[in-house]
């Protein structure tokens, strides 16, 4: 508190400034008086309580698809109660406008981002410290919540191919179906394939971004391969999403009978 001196007023009008962490108080003596003459002292004390705080929360970066982990807010404050409340600026990620109320946490929820591109959330939470039925707000504190885009991808049946040619599918973002982020890439195994058909293997390598090989149908009926594939994104190759099929249909080469 800053120090007071001895003054002679008609009140005791003063901003008392709490910058601890818990109740403090100051003790005036007031002495009354009327003319010349002197009345008994009084002691008033004054009980401030310090400014509210909340400790400092995380930032999260999580995959669409991906539970949050649990946020509990705590503070240094001590000798009251103290509540928090939160906004947020952002619902697509999956949690609500704000807590509608005094909370002590964010249960855990899970993460949406239903675009091609990263979104992130501003949570902003406000501590409310109360002690002798006073309730003094503190300064907000934010953090955010960042959710990567998981590949959502829909079985594929690209044109048939002839026999000894390649084929190549680079899935694309459609409106309303599938969600293919940017820097997108696939691994994949070969699900079925006929014996006569060569050239069809699976690939674990990182950092393919279409999926193509070179087929041969060595007989002269029409074949096909089904490829299990995986889409992966995120700058660290963490958001992977479910495994889609790519059937393709091998012709043969065309012969004429002598």
């Amino acid at each position: 508190f800053e120090n007071h001196t001895t003054k002679t007023l008609s009140e005791i009008n003063q901003i008392l400034i709490n910058s601890g962490t818990s109740p403090g108080k100051v003790k005036y003596t007031i002495i009354p008086h009327i003319g010349n003459c002197t009345g008994n002292p009084l002691d008033v004390e004054i009980t401030v309580n310090p400014i509210a705080r909340v400790n400092d929360i995380s930032d999260q970066i999580l995959c669409a698809g991906d539970d949050t982990d649990l946020i509990t807010f705590g503070t240094i404050n001590t000798g009251g109660t103290i509540t928090y409340s939160w906004t947020n600026d952002n619902t697509a990620i999956g949690l609500a406008a704000s807590s509608g109320g005094d909370v002590t946490e964010i249960p855990v929820f899970k993460a949406l981002n239903p675009s091609k591109e990263p979104i992130t959330a501003t949570i902003t939470v406000t501590p409310t410290f109360t002690n002798g039925s006073v309730s003094c707000p503190g300064l907000g504190k934010t953090f955010t919540i960042t959710v990567n885009p998981t590949p959502v991808i829909s079985n594929k049946a690209p044109e048939p191919i002839c026999s000894g040619d390649a084929f190549t599918v680079n899935p694309v973002n459609v409106l309303g179906g599938d969600i293919v982020p940017s820097g997108t890439t696939y691994t994949w195994t070969v699900k079925t394939v006929d014996p006569a058909i060569s050239g069809a293997t699976a690939s674990n390598t990182a950092g393919v971004v279409s999926i193509s090989q070179m087929l041969t149908n060595s007989t002269n009926t029409v074949k096909a391969v089904i490829y299990l594939v995986t889409p992966t994104s995120g700058d660290d190759g963490s958001c992977v999403g479910d495994a889609f099929e790519i059937e393709v249909t091998v012709n043969p080469v065309a012969e004429v009978v002598a």
